[in-house]
């Protein structure tokens, strides 16, 4: 990511200050990296990388907004904006005097002060988080606020520590504190009469779950929230038509556990997307973002990538057995055209998509993988350089591939069996391929740029890319190129034009762009 604001602007990132020092000068603001105000804890990011905040607002005192100060609040907008879904809709310089509005409901003020004398330093951050209905509700008190300690414990953090210094919240504090919100959601859903609010507060409460598990289930509370996400993502979908079907296939004394959900008024097997979530997230994900394309008669089936979620098996070199077990699940269902199957993995379902298009090329029409992993991504030198310590990703990424691959409890195994999965150590790039379309950032520091060039130039037929320059993993910018955006602009042209019944004939024949 760019440094901005005087050339120096630290954006909001894993294990990073939020603010180093903000220093008000007559003509201009300015950071230096000598001192540190205030740090955003992760659980504090996170926050404001997954919606959970509407909007947020960065205060600096003292001074006033003055004609130079544009840059300023681009820098900060565009530093919410790059991790994930964030989007910073507000971001001011204002007055040194600080004080909690009486007629704002729903809004939890975080305050600061760090006086330096004559100059001293202030600094107010504004977090407005999604409602919860009835719970935060102001009834005309000048203190009719939920205390932030009552509010998921997730904002309290901000305190003055060293640069370099913030570390990774505990797995289960983490997981309680996203589980005490999400239980109210649950708890509103429950009482609610209404089936829209039932199913926005479960999803709301699922959502939130979810995130109590983030990245990996790797803890007891984590398993905890993940069993609740589970619990809170079904009965959202209960009652949704067309239905959405629990499938439990048996395999090797195990089961796979994955969603179909089939349009209602085909008129005959009609075409599917065998959706594969990644590192971090799950079918549940999955299944949420291609419930827009039942209603155009398009099919899913989305499944959890080995070792996460619900999946039988951790990944390792021969874990994609479980997709072709699916595959032959969904060609013996007679509402399906198994003829007309694309599969979409993200991120690291990316990897395994990537695998299948050569390894089941006969069975499926297409693949979308989306920053797929393929070889450098797998070497000893991304690991230590890149993936230690990434900063495009919230935390524990490396910690996280502990539980998800197979026979890995230490940094020397963790290297060892990602060198394994590396497709070009598995002999399988320069083999015939099904058609695919490739997409990616070129400013993406998890997944490396030159696999997507590896992906691309080998194999037997052309391929198509979508490789955005300004984006960051999975292709994505902090606007613009979000990822609804790439899903609907992008991905779903591609899957339709793929699924069409005249493309058989056609799917050799794509072009490059």
């Amino acid at each position: 990511m760019s440094r901005q604001l005087g050339g120096r602007w630290h954006k909001l990132i894993h294990g990073r200050p939020f603010i180093d020092l903000i220093k008000h000068r007559a003509v201009n603001h300015v950071t230096t990296r000598m001192h540190i105000v205030i740090n955003l804890s992760p659980i504090e990011r996170a926050a404001i990388a997954w919606n959970l905040v509407e909007w947020a607002a960065i205060f600096i005192v003292p001074g006033k907004t003055g004609e130079n100060h544009g840059h300023i609040i681009n820098s900060v907008r565009l530093a919410y904006g790059e991790i994930r879904y964030g989007d910073a809709r507000r971001i001011a310089v204002c007055a040194r005097v600080v004080a909690k509005s009486a007629n704002r409901p729903r809004t939890y003020d975080i305050k600061r002060k760090i006086d330096w004398g004559p100059r001293g330093i202030g600094v107010r951050i504004i977090l407005q988080c999604a409602p919860i209905r009835r719970q935060a509700s102001h009834h005309g008190q000048t203190n009719a606020f939920e205390k932030v300690d009552h509010f998921l414990r997730l904002l309290r953090r901000v305190v003055p520590i060293g640069i370099g210094k913030s570390k990774t919240p505990d797995r289960d504090e983490w997981a309680a504190a996203w589980s005490e919100v999400a239980q109210r959601y649950y708890k509103a859903a429950e009482a609610s009469q209404s089936p829209q609010e039932k199913r926005k507060n479960f999803l709301r409460a699922w959502r939130l779950y979810y995130f109590g598990q983030w990245p990996v289930a790797a803890s007891e509370g984590k398993k905890a929230a993940y069993s609740k996400a589970l619990d809170a993502f079904l009965r959202a979908n209960e009652a949704i038509s067309p239905p959405l079907e629990v499938v439990r296939i048996p395999f090797e004394g195990k089961e796979i556990v994955g969603y179909l959900r089939l349009p209602s008024s085909a008129d005959g097997p009609v075409p599917l997307v065998f959706a594969i979530s990644g590192l971090d997230s799950r079918k549940e994900n999955m299944a949420d973002t291609y419930g827009a394309l039942v209603d155009r008669g398009i099919g899913f089936f989305t499944l959890d990538s080995p070792g996460t979620g619900q999946s039988p098996v951790q990944a390792s070199p021969t874990a994609d057995r479980v997709f072709s077990r699916v595959l032959d699940y969904l060609a013996g269902r007679k509402e399906i055209d198994p003829k007309r199957i694309v599969v979409h993995g993200v991120s690291f379902g990316g990897y395994w998509a990537a695998k299948l298009a050569i390894t089941e090329r006969a069975r499926i029409r297409g693949i979308v993988a989306q920053s797929p992993p393929v070889a450098d991504f797998f070497s000893v030198h991304h690991i230590r350089t890149s993936l230690m310590g990434n900063r495009e990703y919230l935390f524990d990424q490396v910690p996280a591939f502990f539980g998800v691959l197979e026979g890995v409890t230490s940094m020397p195994e963790l290297e060892k069996v990602m060198a394994t999965l590396s497709l070009r150590a598995q002999g399988l790039l320069g083999k015939p391929t099904a058609p695919m379309l490739v997409i990616a950032g070129v400013k993406d520091t998890q997944v490396p740029i030159s696999d997507m060039y590896l992906l691309l130039n080998n194999g037997d037929v052309p391929k198509e890319a979508w490789i955005n320059p300004s984006g960051g993993h999975l292709g994505r910018e902090s606007s613009g190129w979000r990822d609804p955006v790439i899903f609907e602009k992008i991905i779903t042209p591609w899957e339709l034009k793929m699924l069409s019944p005249r493309a058989a004939s056609e799917s050799g024949q794509l072009s490059v762009r």
